[in-house]
């Protein structure tokens, strides 16, 4: 009898461990096949370029092509809800900005829950903004901006990269404290917003440093303030909006990696162990010191903490001052 209960056990046994080990290997040998970023908007800004210099190497540490894929639309939304509905698995993830923290505050008809639907996997960079005109304008600071604000019956036009940006809530905090009525006409993301004001088709926009900069450099725009804590070692004689004593002054711009909720922390671990391995190469740490970028390496863990602390900010920000869209 003995005999009998071993020789059942044994067939039970190496079913159980023939169905470990696949599932065993399907873990350690992660990702099995391409991986998509998803980018929420318009190619050409910020958030595009670190993407694209993260993804190279990425691929090379996890010796599987990372895609890039920009979809667009509906200021960040579209492309957000598109990961929030794809199969848990790490294969496909989500670059999203601070857009996508303001906008539950903003919309209340948002179609996925950004805490519910998605995951944290790691927290990329930060790039601070400049609130800037056209070269040729006569505006030459924020105090003869602040003067042809309440000259110009109507109001000033500001360009953004979308409603619920960064750009859209700096410039509207800025024509706020300055007691001047000014109109947001949204673009689909920060290079079209750029090509406006260069074009002169708006009178000011808030735009991130790493865009601007070479514009700036290259006597298009005039820079007349930055919203990081301290002025920009590449423009060193534009001040901060602290020093110029606008509330809410260090504004920035960051991005984060998101996958659908139900992914294994298996392979939120593999990924985010790839992304801080890639960007503490010195290639792409000179790449984004040339952009204007800080590095912010974040675990899953610290990306939730700061994601929560980024909304809580702005239901703040919205309680104090409101926003039009």
């Amino acid at each position: 009898m003995k005999h009998n209960k071993t020789f059942f056990r044994t067939p039970l046994l190496a079913l159980a461990l023939a169905c470990t080990v696949p599932l065993a290997q399907a873990q350690a040998t992660f990702p099995t096949k391409p991986i998509i970023m998803v980018i929420p908007f318009a190619p050409g800004g910020t958030s595009d370029l670190v993407a694209r210099i993260m993804a190279t190497k990425v691929s090379a540490i996890l010796k599987q092509s990372v895609i890039v894929e920009n979809r667009s639309g509906a200021d960040g939304i579209l492309g957000a809800s598109s990961v929030a509905k794809a199969p848990p698995d790490g294969h496909t993830l989500l670059q999203i900005s601070t857009t996508h923290v303001i906008l539950p505050s903003l919309r209340k008809d948002l179609p996925y829950d950004l805490k519910r639907d998605l995951v944290p996997v790691y927290g990329q960079m930060g790039v601070p903004q400049l609130v800037v005109v056209n070269a040729t304008s006569k505006v030459q600071n924020m105090k003869d901006l602040t003067a042809l604000a309440k000259s110009r019956t109507g109001g000033l036009n500001y360009a953004s990269g979308g409603t619920g940006t960064l750009g859209q809530l700096t410039s509207q905090m800025v024509y706020q404290e300055m007691g001047a009525p000014a109109n947001h006409i949204p673009y689909r993301g920060l290079a079209p917003a750029m090509q406006a004001l260069m074009g002169d088709q708006v009178d000011t926009a808030a735009l991130n440093l790493s865009e601007t900069l070479p514009v700036i450099q290259g006597g298009k725009l005039r820079a007349l303030a930055i919203t990081s804590a301290q002025r920009s070692p590449d423009l060193p004689d534009v001040p901060t909006l602290k020093e110029l004593g606008f509330p809410e002054p260090v504004l920035t711009s960051w991005t984060a990696i998101l996958a659908p909720a139900g992914t294994p922390d298996s392979a939120i671990k593999i990924l985010n162990d790839a992304y801080a391995k890639a960007v503490a190469d010195p290639e792409v740490a000179q790449r984004f010191r040339q952009l204007g970028v800080e590095n912010h390496s974040l675990s899953a863990a610290e990306l939730q903490t700061f994601l929560n602390a980024e909304e809580a900010r702005w239901r703040n920000v919205f309680a104090k001052q409101g926003v039009r869209q």
